[in-house]
């Protein structure tokens, strides 16, 4: 069963990367945002 939360946990993270990265880029075309590492600090 910890197999399983890791798995979903890691699958979360990734879709969350994975959203980070691609979202500015698809709002970038209405106007430009910055980059979400820029963000986080």
């Amino acid at each position: 069963m910890r197999l399983a939360l890791i798995a979903t946990s890691v699958a979360v993270i990734l879709l969350a990367v994975a959203a980070a990265y691609i979202l500015p880029r698809v709002k970038a075309s209405d106007e430009p945002q910055p980059h979400p590492f820029t963000l986080a600090k």
